[in-house]
Protein backbone atom coordinates (compact mmCIF):
# COMPACT_ATOMS: atom_id res chain seq x y z
CA UNK A 1 0.00 0.00 0.00
CA UNK A 2 1.25 3.35 -1.22
CA UNK A 3 0.16 6.91 -0.14
CA UNK A 4 -1.11 7.24 -3.40
CA UNK A 5 -3.45 4.28 -2.52
CA UNK A 6 -4.92 6.38 0.08
CA UNK A 7 -4.99 10.18 -1.67
CA UNK A 8 -6.94 8.15 -4.36
CA UNK A 9 -9.66 6.74 -1.99
CA UNK A 10 -10.19 10.02 -0.08
CA UNK A 11 -10.48 11.61 -3.31
CA UNK A 12 -12.99 9.19 -4.99
CA UNK A 13 -14.53 9.18 -0.75
CA UNK A 14 -15.43 13.23 -1.22
CA UNK A 15 -16.46 13.27 -4.65
CA UNK A 16 -18.36 10.48 -4.56
CA UNK A 17 -17.30 9.56 -8.06
CA UNK A 18 -14.57 8.20 -9.76
CA UNK A 19 -14.65 10.68 -12.76
CA UNK A 20 -14.84 13.38 -10.45
CA UNK A 21 -12.23 12.13 -8.77
CA UNK A 22 -9.89 11.80 -11.65
CA UNK A 23 -10.17 15.57 -12.58
CA UNK A 24 -9.04 16.83 -9.08
CA UNK A 25 -5.67 14.18 -9.57
CA UNK A 26 -5.56 15.14 -13.12
CA UNK A 27 -5.13 11.41 -14.00
CA UNK A 28 -7.27 8.88 -16.39
CA UNK A 29 -10.78 7.21 -14.83
CA UNK A 30 -9.28 4.05 -15.63
CA UNK A 31 -6.31 4.74 -13.46
CA UNK A 32 -8.40 6.26 -10.49
CA UNK A 33 -9.84 2.70 -10.28
CA UNK A 34 -7.55 0.33 -10.71
CA UNK A 35 -5.76 2.17 -7.55
CA UNK A 36 -9.12 1.91 -5.71
CA UNK A 37 -9.14 -2.02 -6.60
CA UNK A 38 -5.40 -2.65 -5.72
CA UNK A 39 -6.51 -0.79 -2.05
CA UNK A 40 -9.65 -3.61 -1.71
CA UNK A 41 -7.79 -6.45 -2.72
CA UNK A 42 -4.90 -5.71 -0.64
CA UNK A 43 -7.23 -5.36 2.80
CA UNK A 44 -9.74 -7.74 1.61
CA UNK A 45 -12.67 -5.44 1.92
CA UNK A 46 -14.82 -3.38 -0.33
CA UNK A 47 -14.90 0.17 0.82
CA UNK A 48 -17.51 1.33 -1.70
CA UNK A 49 -20.94 0.60 -2.55
CA UNK A 50 -20.97 1.11 -6.62
CA UNK A 51 -24.50 2.13 -7.46
CA UNK A 52 -25.68 4.26 -11.09
CA UNK A 53 -25.75 7.61 -8.60
CA UNK A 54 -21.96 7.22 -7.72
CA UNK A 55 -19.72 6.05 -4.93
CA UNK A 56 -20.80 5.54 -1.51
CA UNK A 57 -18.58 4.37 1.71
CA UNK A 58 -19.18 0.99 2.88
CA UNK A 59 -18.78 1.17 7.15
CA UNK A 60 -15.68 -0.78 6.92
CA UNK A 61 -14.68 2.03 3.82
CA UNK A 62 -16.05 4.74 7.00
CA UNK A 63 -13.90 3.17 9.49
CA UNK A 64 -10.59 2.94 7.02
CA UNK A 65 -11.83 7.08 5.78
CA UNK A 66 -10.79 7.80 9.52
CA UNK A 67 -7.32 5.72 9.48
CA UNK A 68 -6.87 6.94 6.08
CA UNK A 69 -7.00 11.00 6.96
CA UNK A 70 -4.87 10.60 10.20
CA UNK A 71 -1.91 9.34 7.96
CA UNK A 72 -2.13 11.80 5.18
CA UNK A 73 -2.15 14.40 7.93
CA UNK A 74 0.81 13.05 10.05
CA UNK A 75 2.72 13.28 6.62
CA UNK A 76 1.69 17.15 6.14
CA UNK A 77 2.83 17.38 9.36
CA UNK A 78 5.94 15.74 8.98
CA UNK A 79 6.53 17.66 5.58
CA UNK A 80 5.60 20.83 7.61
CA UNK A 81 8.53 20.11 10.34
CA UNK A 82 11.28 19.33 7.36
CA UNK A 83 10.03 22.88 5.72
CA UNK A 84 11.28 24.42 9.02
CA UNK A 85 14.72 22.86 8.22
CA UNK A 86 14.99 22.91 4.74
CA UNK A 87 12.93 26.64 3.12
CA UNK A 88 13.69 27.30 0.10
CA UNK A 89 12.74 31.52 -1.48
CA UNK A 90 11.48 29.49 -4.30
CA UNK A 91 8.85 27.42 -2.39
CA UNK A 92 5.40 28.77 -1.20
CA UNK A 93 3.87 27.23 2.28
CA UNK A 94 0.22 27.67 2.29
CA UNK A 95 -1.71 27.07 5.03
CA UNK A 96 -5.24 26.01 4.41
CA UNK A 97 -8.16 24.93 6.74
CA UNK A 98 -10.27 21.53 6.63
CA UNK A 99 -13.80 23.52 5.38
CA UNK A 100 -11.44 25.34 2.46
CA UNK A 101 -11.96 23.41 -0.55
CA UNK A 102 -8.54 23.22 -1.46
CA UNK A 103 -8.71 21.59 -4.78
CA UNK A 104 -10.88 24.08 -5.90
CA UNK A 105 -8.77 26.73 -4.93
CA UNK A 106 -5.91 24.91 -7.56
CA UNK A 107 -7.78 24.56 -10.00
CA UNK A 108 -8.96 28.45 -10.11
CA UNK A 109 -5.37 29.48 -10.32
CA UNK A 110 -4.70 27.36 -13.02
CA UNK A 111 -7.40 28.49 -14.90
CA UNK A 112 -5.92 31.98 -14.36
CA UNK A 113 -2.25 30.51 -15.65
CA UNK A 114 -0.69 30.79 -11.88
CA UNK A 115 2.18 28.06 -11.75
CA UNK A 116 1.18 26.00 -8.77
CA UNK A 117 3.81 23.69 -8.25
CA UNK A 118 5.50 25.78 -6.31
CA UNK A 119 2.88 25.70 -3.71
CA UNK A 120 3.07 23.65 -0.55
CA UNK A 121 -0.44 22.91 1.50
CA UNK A 122 -0.74 22.30 5.07
CA UNK A 123 -3.88 21.55 7.00
CA UNK A 124 -4.39 23.03 9.95
CA UNK A 125 -7.36 25.39 11.65
CA UNK A 126 -7.25 29.09 11.39
CA UNK A 127 -5.66 30.02 14.48
CA UNK A 128 -2.89 27.83 13.98
CA UNK A 129 -2.31 29.05 10.63
CA UNK A 130 -2.26 32.33 11.54
CA UNK A 131 0.54 31.78 14.73
CA UNK A 132 2.53 29.84 11.51
CA UNK A 133 2.57 32.71 9.67
CA UNK A 134 3.95 35.11 12.37
CA UNK A 135 6.55 32.62 13.30
CA UNK A 136 7.39 32.15 9.70
CA UNK A 137 6.39 28.69 9.29
CA UNK A 138 4.11 29.55 6.34
CA UNK A 139 4.15 32.00 4.05
CA UNK A 140 0.19 32.64 3.36
CA UNK A 141 -2.77 31.43 5.48
CA UNK A 142 -6.05 30.35 4.04
CA UNK A 143 -8.46 30.82 7.11
CA UNK A 144 -12.46 31.11 7.90
CA UNK A 145 -13.77 34.20 10.15
CA UNK A 146 -11.95 36.95 8.35
CA UNK A 147 -14.99 39.33 8.78
CA UNK A 148 -13.53 39.43 12.62
CA UNK A 149 -9.97 39.73 11.95
CA UNK A 150 -7.96 41.75 14.49
CA UNK A 151 -3.99 41.40 14.24
CA UNK A 152 -1.88 44.45 13.31
CA UNK A 153 0.97 42.45 12.03
CA UNK A 154 -0.77 40.71 9.21
CA UNK A 155 -2.44 41.31 6.17
CA UNK A 156 -5.57 39.93 5.29
CA UNK A 157 -7.02 40.01 2.04
CA UNK A 158 -11.14 38.13 1.84
CA UNK A 159 -11.41 36.73 -1.31
CA UNK A 160 -14.86 34.50 -0.54
CA UNK A 161 -17.88 34.58 1.36
CA UNK A 162 -19.72 30.76 2.27
CA UNK A 163 -23.03 30.55 2.80
CA UNK A 164 -24.27 29.24 6.39
CA UNK A 165 -26.94 26.03 5.57
CA UNK A 166 -28.99 24.14 8.07
CA UNK A 167 -28.03 20.59 8.42
CA UNK A 168 -30.15 18.11 10.08
CA UNK A 169 -30.17 13.96 9.93
CA UNK A 170 -31.72 12.32 6.54
CA UNK A 171 -34.87 11.47 8.79
CA UNK A 172 -35.40 14.87 10.12
CA UNK A 173 -38.86 15.54 9.28
CA UNK A 174 -37.78 18.73 7.52
CA UNK A 175 -35.27 16.60 5.83
CA UNK A 176 -37.37 16.45 2.45
CA UNK A 177 -37.58 20.74 2.07
CA UNK A 178 -36.05 22.76 -0.28
CA UNK A 179 -35.29 25.33 2.36
CA UNK A 180 -36.45 26.01 5.95
CA UNK A 181 -36.54 28.88 8.16
CA UNK A 182 -34.61 28.95 11.09
CA UNK A 183 -37.33 29.31 13.96
CA UNK A 184 -38.46 25.88 12.83
CA UNK A 185 -35.24 24.51 13.94
CA UNK A 186 -36.10 26.25 17.72
CA UNK A 187 -37.68 23.05 19.74
CA UNK A 188 -34.09 20.86 18.21
CA UNK A 189 -30.77 20.24 20.07
CA UNK A 190 -27.78 21.83 18.28
CA UNK A 191 -24.18 20.69 17.74
CA UNK A 192 -21.48 23.49 18.36
CA UNK A 193 -17.82 23.66 17.04
CA UNK A 194 -14.93 23.59 19.76
CA UNK A 195 -15.10 26.50 21.22
CA UNK A 196 -11.39 27.64 20.91
CA UNK A 197 -10.98 27.33 17.23
CA UNK A 198 -14.01 27.58 16.11
CA UNK A 199 -15.87 30.74 18.50
CA UNK A 200 -17.33 33.11 15.32
CA UNK A 201 -19.31 30.05 13.95
CA UNK A 202 -20.56 29.37 17.38
CA UNK A 203 -21.00 33.29 17.67
CA UNK A 204 -23.16 33.48 14.06
CA UNK A 205 -25.16 30.05 15.39
CA UNK A 206 -26.51 31.84 18.74
CA UNK A 207 -26.85 35.54 16.70
CA UNK A 208 -28.98 33.92 14.05
CA UNK A 209 -31.02 32.20 16.08
CA UNK A 210 -31.44 35.17 18.43
CA UNK A 211 -32.25 36.98 15.05
CA UNK A 212 -35.26 33.88 14.80
CA UNK A 213 -37.12 34.48 18.06
CA UNK A 214 -35.30 31.78 19.86
CA UNK A 215 -31.90 30.68 22.24
CA UNK A 216 -30.51 27.22 20.58
CA UNK A 217 -30.40 24.26 23.01
CA UNK A 218 -26.53 23.28 22.32
CA UNK A 219 -26.44 19.89 23.55
CA UNK A 220 -23.15 18.85 21.73
CA UNK A 221 -19.51 19.98 21.16
CA UNK A 222 -17.82 18.85 18.16
CA UNK A 223 -14.22 18.92 17.11
CA UNK A 224 -14.57 19.86 14.03
CA UNK A 225 -16.61 20.06 11.00
CA UNK A 226 -16.46 16.30 9.73
CA UNK A 227 -17.63 15.48 13.73
CA UNK A 228 -20.11 17.85 13.70
CA UNK A 229 -21.87 16.18 10.21
CA UNK A 230 -20.91 12.65 12.02
CA UNK A 231 -23.26 13.69 15.06
CA UNK A 232 -25.86 15.59 12.65
CA UNK A 233 -25.92 12.48 10.44
CA UNK A 234 -26.75 9.91 13.93
CA UNK A 235 -30.26 11.50 14.03
CA UNK A 236 -29.41 13.34 17.47
CA UNK A 237 -28.83 17.09 16.60
CA UNK A 238 -28.96 19.61 13.81
CA UNK A 239 -26.14 22.35 13.26
CA UNK A 240 -25.34 25.29 10.80
CA UNK A 241 -22.21 24.69 9.14
CA UNK A 242 -20.50 26.04 5.77
CA UNK A 243 -22.25 24.56 2.71
CA UNK A 244 -18.78 23.86 0.69
CA UNK A 245 -17.70 21.07 3.07
CA UNK A 246 -21.72 19.58 2.09
CA UNK A 247 -19.71 17.07 -0.23
CA UNK A 248 -18.13 15.39 2.70
CA UNK A 249 -17.97 11.21 2.51
CA UNK A 250 -20.36 11.43 5.81
CA UNK A 251 -23.94 9.87 4.66
CA UNK A 252 -27.22 10.50 6.91
CA UNK A 253 -27.52 14.24 6.48
CA UNK A 254 -29.05 17.02 4.40
CA UNK A 255 -28.18 20.39 3.53
CA UNK A 256 -31.07 23.14 3.77
CA UNK A 257 -30.90 26.99 2.45
CA UNK A 258 -31.96 29.55 5.31
CA UNK A 259 -34.94 31.57 3.92
CA UNK A 260 -35.31 35.07 5.66
CA UNK A 261 -31.55 35.82 6.29
CA UNK A 262 -27.73 35.84 4.54
CA UNK A 263 -25.72 33.97 6.92
CA UNK A 264 -22.49 33.78 5.86
CA UNK A 265 -18.23 33.59 6.74
CA UNK A 266 -15.40 35.03 5.28
CA UNK A 267 -12.26 33.62 3.52
CA UNK A 268 -9.47 35.23 3.33
CA UNK A 269 -5.51 35.51 2.32
CA UNK A 270 -3.86 36.15 5.16
CA UNK A 271 -0.11 36.88 5.14
CA UNK A 272 2.96 39.31 6.92
CA UNK A 273 2.69 42.78 7.03
CA UNK A 274 5.99 43.55 5.71
CA UNK A 275 6.67 40.50 3.44
CA UNK A 276 9.23 41.30 1.31
CA UNK A 277 8.47 38.31 -0.92
CA UNK A 278 6.64 39.38 -3.73
CA UNK A 279 5.21 35.92 -5.07
CA UNK A 280 3.41 35.30 -1.79
CA UNK A 281 1.29 39.00 -2.29
CA UNK A 282 0.88 37.74 -5.93
CA UNK A 283 -0.26 34.52 -4.70
CA UNK A 284 -2.64 36.59 -2.43
CA UNK A 285 -4.02 38.59 -5.30
CA UNK A 286 -4.43 35.81 -7.69
CA UNK A 287 -6.70 33.92 -5.20
CA UNK A 288 -9.25 36.83 -4.96
CA UNK A 289 -8.91 36.95 -8.68
CA UNK A 290 -10.27 33.32 -9.07
CA UNK A 291 -13.21 34.25 -7.01
CA UNK A 292 -14.12 37.85 -8.46
CA UNK A 293 -17.44 36.67 -10.16
CA UNK A 294 -16.08 36.80 -13.85
CA UNK A 295 -13.93 34.54 -12.97
CA UNK A 296 -16.16 32.39 -11.36
CA UNK A 297 -18.37 32.25 -13.97
CA UNK A 298 -15.31 31.60 -17.15
CA UNK A 299 -14.63 28.63 -14.81
CA UNK A 300 -17.99 27.27 -14.42
CA UNK A 301 -18.47 27.53 -18.11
Amino acid sequence: MELKHLRYFLTVAAERSVSRASLQLNVSQPSVSRVIHELEDEISIPLFYRTSSGMTLTSSGEKFFMYANRVLSIMNEAKFEICKIERSNSIINVGFCSSIYIFEIIEKLKYVGYNVKNLRFFEFNSMKQIAAVKDKLLDLAIIRYADDFSFPDLECLPFFNNEIFAVVPASHRLSGKKSIYLRELKDEKFVVLKRDVHENMNKLLCDACAVSGFSPDITFCANGFMSALATIATGVCVGLLPRNIANAAIPGYVYLPINGGNYCVESACVYRRNEKNASVIELAEKIKLCYSNEICKQCEG
